[in-house]
């Protein structure tokens, strides 16, 4: 296990990377967290007839069943195994850099923000989801109608669609980053904790 050396803009990113590195145990042991969070969708772009854009603010609460501490490529490999296919994948180089543990930890951050020595203003929970559910939608911060919601949905980004074609794998496996500030509740370790 090796760390990085960083520094945070303000104390409440410090004391959320500092708790939730101790609410995972970051880097420990492979576990289940379940977490609800309130984030963007990611929608399909304007030019594939979505009618909404980043400027309408599109977002929902989602209760996400995952797995951290894991590594990565690791997964993809046995899973290409399962289906008969060459355990040869290797990760991209990514828009994070892990900061505890670099081997196996789930807390991220900005890459260009720690390679630059600038202060860490987000940090993020790398996770691989198992499945999650999402709920009340908003668009620009008023609930979404039930036509909304449908339109939503309809255009909608396959997460799982997407894994497959980039892990060369048929059963996608989706790993995610969340940003702590998204995050209503985490469930992990016997705790319960909210707001962060």
């Amino acid at each position: 296990m090796s760390t990085l050396n960083f520094t945070f803009a303000n104390e409440t990113i410090s004391n959320r990377a500092e708790f939730l590195k101790n609410l995972i145990q970051d880097g420990g042991r492979f576990q289940g967290v379940v977490i609800e969070a309130n984030t963007t969708a990611s929608l399909k772009p304007k030019k594939e007839g979505c009618p909404y854009g980043k400027k309408d603010d599109v977002r929902k609460d989602t209760t996400y069943h995952v797995d951290v501490n894991g590594k990565y490529a690791d997964k993809i490999n046995r899973i290409r195994e399962a289906e008969g296919k060459e355990a040869n994948f290797k990760a991209r180089k990514s828009w994070h850099v892990k900061l505890y543990d670099t081997a196996n930890g789930s807390i991220v951050a900005k890459r260009s923000e720690v390679e630059n020595n600038l202060p860490i203003t987000e940090v993020y929970l790398l996770c691989a989801v198992r499945f999650g559910k999402s709920k009340n939608y908003t668009i620009k911060g008023k609930p979404a109608n039930e036509f909304e919601v449908a339109t939503i949905k309809k255009f909608a980004v396959d997460r799982k669609e997407q894994a497959s074609k980039s892990q060369g794998v048929d059963d996608g496996h989706i790993v995610t980053t969340i940003a702590s500030s998204n995050l209503l509740e985490v469930r992990a370790n016997k705790q319960v904790v909210r707001t962060f």
